[in-house]
Formats: structure tokens, sequence, C-alpha cells
């Protein structure tokens, strides 16, 4: 077929037409398809995101209801002080979630001779062992666990940490204020304390998995990182600080919003991964 001759001109510029039509059709359906996976991960990170804060919550609220039931029945008197530590004891040991529980009172609650008096129970390997806190190495009342409930009237959740004496397991302490009748005014009497293992969270928060390179992690009320698939993270990193070595300032915005318990779904750019999507 001679190239300038009409028939040429015409299979060309049809040709032509084919190729960028198709071109055109590829571009689309390759935007389309991105769009539609990229809309199917975020909503599946953001399911799976809420369907672990039940999980979480499941395990969380029956937990902290043993110490407000506690803290009703201490202010009423029906356990006696010589029956504490007993009745700690069975407290864990009928509580699988626990690690350890404490009733920590008031200085010179009972006596003028006795400053500390907190009766303490935790596991160890397979038994209850009971234990006296307080002295003047262990001043409880200005922990944290002790100190920010009494002051707050309220309850309080520790920030994690390593509880050393206890195989090195992660643990967060939820303390309960009680009060108590004194000369007919309902006054400060101390707190009730239960410890959790977070080794639970731990593997509920790393079974999420999301498409090949997505995962999920928690941090503290600090930033801190309590779960992350990089175990030298925890405890160890935070959100912020991460972001400071990453050069992400994004990511520290993010890190601000989790610690004000707000939900969004954000992009950020790293230098080595690219685009990162992070629902929170």
């Amino acid at each position: 077929m001679k190239k300038n001759s009409l028939s040429f001109k015409i299979i060309s510029r049809i040709l032509l037409f084919c190729i960028a039509l198709g071109l055109v059709i590829f571009t689309i359906y390759y935007y389309f398809t991105r769009e539609t996976i990229e809309r199917s991960a975020k909503q599946n990170a953001i399911s799976l995101a809420n369907n672990t804060i039940n999980k979480i919550e499941d395990y969380i609220k029956p937990a902290e209801t043993i110490p407000e039931n506690l803290a009703w029945i201490i202010e009423t008197g029906a356990i006696s002080k010589d029956s504490i530590s007993s009745f700690l004891t069975k407290l864990v040991k009928n509580n699988p979630a626990i690690f350890a529980s404490a009733i920590a009172f008031e200085p010179y609650f009972f006596s003028n001779d006795l400053k500390y008096f907190s009766p303490y129970a935790y596991r160890k390997d397979s038994s209850i062992v009971s234990a006296m806190l307080g002295s003047p190495e262990y001043n409880y009342f200005i922990m944290d666990w002790y100190q920010i409930p009494a002051v707050l009237k309220q309850a309080y959740w520790s920030e994690p940490y390593f509880d050393e004496g206890g195989g090195g397991i992660l643990l967060s302490t939820y303390s309960v204020p009680f009060y108590m009748k004194r000369n007919g005014q309902r006054v400060f009497g101390g707190v009730i304390t239960i410890d959790i293992s977070l080794d639970w969270l731990t593997e509920i928060v790393n079974s999420v998995k999301i498409f090949e390179s997505g995962y999920a992690f928690l941090i503290s009320r600090n930033g801190v990182f309590v779960t992350h698939p990089d175990r030298s993270f925890i405890m160890n990193e935070s959100i912020f600080t991460l972001a400071k070595e990453l050069e992400v300032p994004q990511l520290r915005e993010i890190g601000r919003s989790m610690i004000k318990g707000e939900s969004n779904l954000k992009s950020i750019t790293y230098k080595d991964k690219g685009k990162v999507w992070i629902y929170h």
C-alpha cells in the first residue's frame, strides 16, 4: 500500500485513533481500579480498627467494674481489716484477667502507729502471693497510681509499664478511690487497684492485617508505643520521637490528634515508603 494513498491515510488515522482510545481507556481503568482498591483499603482499615476497639473494650470494661464494685463494698464496711488480704487473694485467683490487686489506705487510717496499710495479692508462676505494700522506701502515697485518683477523685488508668518483679511483663494499673464515714462525714479512705497484663492487648492488635503491608499499632495517652510490629518500639519510642527521626511533621500532628481521642483518616509521605494512609 502506497504511503500517499487514500487507503493508507485512512487506515493510519484509524490505527492512531484506536491506539489513542486504548491508552485513554487503559488510563481511566487504571485510575478507577486504583481508586477502588484505595477506597476498599481505607474502608477495611476503618472496619478493622473499630472491631479491634470493640474487642479491647470487651476485655477492659468488665475488669473496670471489679474495683468499682469493690470500692462500694469497702465503704459499707462489709470487709474487715483482717480479712482484706484473703479477700484479695481470692479476687485475683477467680479473675484471670487480673494480674494483681491492692487496697491502699490513707496514712494512720486504722491507728496512729500504722502509717502504711496496703494488702496486695499478685500472681507468681502458678500461685497467688500475698504481700503488704508501704514503707519509707516505697511510699505509695506519692505514687501516681495512688495520688492521681486521690486528687482527681475519679478512677485512673496508669501509663503502661514493665513490671520488673513480675517477669518483665507489660502492665497497666486501674485505680479507683474509695471513701469512708468519719465523724459523720464522707472522707477519702484510699485507693483500690487492679493490675492488668497487656499481653492480650498485643495479641489483639498484632492480629490486625491489612493486605500485605498494612498493620496496626497502639499508643498510650502520652504517645508511647504500647504495641507495634517492631517490638523494639514498645515503651522505648513514641509517635513523636518517630516523627522527628523520620522527619515527617504530619505524623506528629496525627499523634496529637490520637491522644485527644479524635478519629480521622490521613495520608503522609515517607521518603522510603512513599504515600501511607493512617486511620485512628
